[in-house]
């Protein structure tokens, strides 16, 4: 086997909280606002859809455009020229309150789709073209996360109340969409699990993966990381523990007492944890299957808070490290594991030793989907 040397592999985009997960939104009352996600092209695609978070609906606003835009080259903010040329990848929105969904991420198909290349710096803007936009008549964009810390570089969000560009801290909400390829974080809901204790249904809160087959041969997991917080009680007890590929039998578990947090209040805003096992052995884990890993309360008073997130549809997890292979599990009472595809909790894997496949072979030469991150 080969030591890992710590490598971390995070699955979600920004695993570093201030504070409970929540939305920054812009408000576009009128027709000089208008608000744009700035970002850089993962990889050569054809952008066919572009996606953006609808939080609130009022009334019966006028017209908007969703476009793709180049960038100008003094401030970084979207230009007015379309990218596509004579064959504008933009869409027109006749009627948003009888297209979008409040709450929800909507996913617009460009009138042209637009072929860009690998580092390329985009603009998704909305802007609000004609009609009646007012107070009474308007939308409301998620454009970036709060509660994960200010300091994004880029991506980044900007936003124009009166014509004025001006940047939004906080992770950009986005996506792009290909033929083959989903890009950006498309996120649709930030999910909030009760206090878990050993009487809560469900009672174990944890996540499916699966390494994929082509990376390598066999690994095995040093520990944990994940975004939570101390419940309403101190001094609870809780398991980390490592399922095999049934959900059912275990593999690794370490044992974990609230009071070992970063903070003494209770319900105070989330926090990077790290979890480590305590096996002096740790189980040898194959690439291609999948496995469970689930935090386990022990005692009755409200253990652990724990956050995960939703997409609209299983695919847009393509757009994080894993792609399709990571997503939310449940259990009652040790029971078969319970799988939501469109959610995931904000976790990482520590691994340890990984094993080339026999013969060499190179090992990890595979899509690595967005994964292995420091």
């Amino acid at each position: 086997m080969a030591d890992a040397l710590k490598l971390r592999l995070d699955l979600f985009k920004y695993l570093h909280a201030d504070a409970t997960p929540s939305f920054n939104n812009f408000t576009i009352d009128g027709t000089t606002d208008e608000c744009a996600i700035v970002f850089q092209v993962e990889k050569a695609m054809t952008i066919t859809q572009v996606g953006i978070r609808i939080n609130t609906i009022t009334g019966t606003p006028g017209e908007l455009t969703l476009s793709l835009n180049s960038l100008t080259g003094t401030d970084g903010t979207p230009s007015a020229t379309i990218l596509g040329g004579g064959s504008p990848a933009s869409v027109a929105i006749a009627s948003p309150a009888a297209t979008f969904t409040a709450g929800q991420v909507y996913w617009a198909t460009l009138a042209h789709s637009y072929s860009a290349v690998a580092g390329e710096m985009i603009a998704i803007k909305v802007d609000p073209t004609a009609g009646t936009w007012d107070v009474s008549n308007s939308i409301v964009v998620s454009v970036s996360l709060a509660g994960f810390g200010t300091r994004v570089g880029t991506p980044y969000a900007v936003q124009a109340p009166s014509g004025t560009y001006a940047r939004v801290s906080g992770y950009p909400v986005y996506g792009i969409r290909g033929t083959s390829d989903t890009q950006g974080n498309p996120i649709e809901t930030l999910n909030a699990s009760a206090a878990l204790d050993s009487g809560t249904t469900p009672d174990e809160f944890g996540f499916a993966f699966t390494l994929p087959a082509g990376w390598s041969d066999t690994y095995k997991i040093r520990g944990l990381i994940m975004l939570c917080t101390r419940g309403s009680n101190a001094n609870q007890t809780f398991d980390v523990v490592l399922y095999s590929s049934d959900g059912t039998t275990e593999l690794q578990s370490v044992n974990y007492d609230s009071e070992y947090f970063g903070t003494t209040s209770t319900n105070n805003g989330y926090r990077t944890c790290e979890f480590f096992f305590d096996e002096t052995t740790l189980s040898t884990l194959n690439f291609g299957t999948k496995y469970y890993i689930f935090i386990r309360p022990l005692t009755a008073s409200g253990d652990i808070v724990l956050n995960d997130f939703s997409v609209r549809q299983a695919s847009d997890m393509q757009a994080y490290p894993l792609g399709e292979n990571c997503f939310l599990a449940t259990k009652v009472d040790n029971g078969t594991p319970t799988e939501t595809t469109t959610r995931r909790p904000y976790v990482g894997l520590i691994l340890d030793d990984i094993t080339e496949p026999a013969g060499g072979g190179g090992g990890l030469a595979a899509n690595p989907i967005r994964g292995f991150t420091a």
